[in-house]
């Protein structure tokens, strides 16, 4: 393809989801050895380490006392009474666990707790961007980054069995009459993904759904649409150019990131390097006041 035209009206949101992820850290990386703390009060112990992770991972600087006070403003919040004392240090912090939990009966201990980290969490900015998810809630974020939906069967769909061949697919689909718009769209969905070798052939092995849709435009124009960015983005999209890459195939690659949803910051580099050539600036990275520089790649 001799010209690329990338259409990026809604990049930022690329950064979106890719801040999100760092959000969640506090969310999928909060556990606690009780087996060799045997003596330890693991919810002090659990509240501990929410507030030690904060300090090391949040994007921004948070002094003790910031953070103390966000702990502190929390437990009022649920306890309805005004904390007595000054909180400024992390030992002030160990105390005022101490002192709360002690008021909270036993049955309670385990709510009390886990509202006080969401709360605290959510009231890190950007605000609600960070919160405490539960094992099924953090699946469905997996299966929501990763494109999957356990819910769908595409073949169910279609109406026919994994080991359908390309042309008893397209029967099926041109059999298929949906008459809820809701239906007609997941079965054209259901359709994209298995007619395509490609696309079929990565749902078979993880179930994961494309993220591009493409057609011809013309006759020299080959118009994708990134509906959203996956780990598989780069192959899928690799897998498309190279298809058309070919002796009187497309001559211009339209990319149109319209109402993309975003996806993993981490994939920018490897996304622009074919548009703006290598070791160009992708983006910046800012943690805790320190910039790094992360530039575009090929290959």
């Amino acid at each position: 393809m001799k010209k690329l035209l990338f259409l990026i009206p809604l990049i930022l949101l690329v950064f979106g989801l890719g801040w999100l992820g760092r959000d969640l850290y506090q969310k999928r990386n909060l556990s606690f050895d009780y087996a060799q703390n045997k003596n330890a009060n693991p919810y002090a112990a659990f509240l501990n380490e929410v507030y030690s992770t904060i300090q090391t991972n949040y994007w921004d600087k948070m002094s003790d006392e910031q953070l103390v006070n966000l702990f502190q403003l929390g437990t009022e919040k649920l306890t309805g009474q005004p904390l007595g004392g000054t909180y400024k240090t992390k030992q002030d912090f160990e105390k005022m666990l101490d002192k709360d939990l002690k008021n909270v009966n036993q049955d309670k201990k385990k709510e009390f707790t886990t509202q006080l980290a969401d709360l605290v969490l959510s009231n890190l900015k950007p605000f609600n961007r960070s919160r405490l998810y539960t094992q099924k809630q953090e699946q469905s974020l997996s299966n929501n980054v990763n494109n999957i939906n356990p819910e769908v069967n595409d073949y169910q769909t279609l109406g026919v069995p994994k080991e359908a061949r390309s042309s008893a697919i397209a029967q099926a689909y041109n059999e298929k009459k949906p008459e809820a718009q809701q239906e007609l769209v997941q079965v054209e969905k259901a359709y994209k993904t298995l007619s395509d070798a490609g696309a079929k052939q990565v749902y078979d092995q993880s179930g994961v759904e494309p993220t591009m849709d493409y057609r011809f435009i013309g006759t020299d124009f080959l118009y994708i649409h990134q509906t959203k960015f996956s780990p598989t983005t780069l192959d899928e999209l690799d897998r498309i150019t190279k298809k058309y890459d070919i002796p009187g195939g497309p001559t211009v690659l339209i990319l149109d990131l319209q109402n993309n949803i975003g996806g993993s910051v981490d994939l920018l580099p490897y996304l622009l390097g074919p548009f703006i050539g290598p070791d160009q600036y992708a983006y910046q990275f800012f943690h805790q006041g320190e910039k790094t520089d992360f530039k575009t790649r090929i290959g």
